[in-house]
């Protein structure tokens, strides 16, 4: 049974239909519909997600999206839930949900501005078949596993800070969904910086990924580790990482290029 109460209502404004509205938690903002915040939503707790921006536009306005186990059933739900097509969300702080911002559907979402903390799975999960989506100046930190996980494929995760989460900072890494294996492609990885995460700074064991200009510190095992094929690790620093290395070429080291990077520590003869 979901829990609301009068601190969890949310008062927004339709933008598209030029009227307003306050929905409780579990909202769900249907296609075509613009939204912005005036209050903070939440703490939400419940089956579904505090709230579903299906093919539409929520600018949470400064303003932030908070869960908590209100029923003691040891789970929390999802804060932010982006499906459809072309769904966008910006400007707000999302904390203490099970993934903070998941994208499923079609793809061609945005998320940008947002700072996503303290929840406890990933701070930003892409599905691995939700794809072209655009991660853009966020902070995802204090998340219990990665700060952003992207296994899908063209998707541009550009200009993020990802520090202090319990796992990786960026994972583009292979996923199995009912025996089918789906490896991530042609995602561009620029401009981040990763910090003091648990495990690796920045990994995929995808295909044919551009990881460039990232800067990748003291995470708890290797800054940047590269398996699969045909990546571009072009200009990044790495450092800071004991046991390390900074840098992992994977093997074959060759099967992915590696330029102009910056590092104290690698593994792989072909790592530069």
């Amino acid at each position: 049974m979901r829990h609301v109460f009068p601190s969890a209502l949310l008062a927004l404004t339709l933008a598209a239909s030029e009227a307003a509205a306050q929905l409780t938690c579990g909202a769900v903002i249907h296609p075509g519909e613009k939204v912005k915040l005036t209050a903070d939503l939440g703490p939400c707790d419940g089956p579904g997600p505090a709230i579903t921006v299906d093919s539409a536009t929520l600018d949470l306005g400064g303003f932030t999206v908070s869960c908590a186990d209100l029923n003691s059933d040891a789970s929390f739900p999802n804060g932010i839930g982006l499906t459809g097509t072309k769904a966008r969300v910006s400007n707000g702080n999302v904390q203490g949900c099970k993934d903070g911002v998941f994208l499923e559907g079609a793809g061609k979402h945005i998320v940008k501005g947002l700072r996503v903390t303290g929840n406890h799975e990933d701070g930003i999960d892409l599905r691995s078949d939700c794809n072209k989506n655009r991660i853009v100046g966020n902070f995802a930190s204090f998340n219990g596993d990665d700060g952003i996980e992207v296994p899908g494929d063209k998707n541009k995760v550009r200009g993020n800070s990802v520090n202090a989460n319990g796992e990786d900072g960026i994972d583009i890494n292979l996923t199995t969904i009912d025996g089918v294996d789906y490896i991530p492609e042609k995602n561009q990885i620029v401009g981040n910086t990763c910090e003091g995460n648990g495990d690796e700074g920045i990994v995929t064991t995808g295909n044919t990924n551009l990881i460039k200009s990232n800067r990748s510190v003291a995470n708890g095992e290797n800054g940047i580790e590269v398996f699969g094929e045909g990546n571009r690790v072009i200009g990044n620093t790495a450092m800071g990482h004991f046991p390390g290395p900074d840098i992992v070429g994977g093997e074959p080291c060759t099967a992915n290029t590696f330029r102009n990077n910056k590092f104290s520590t690698a593994s792989g003869d072909c790592v530069r």
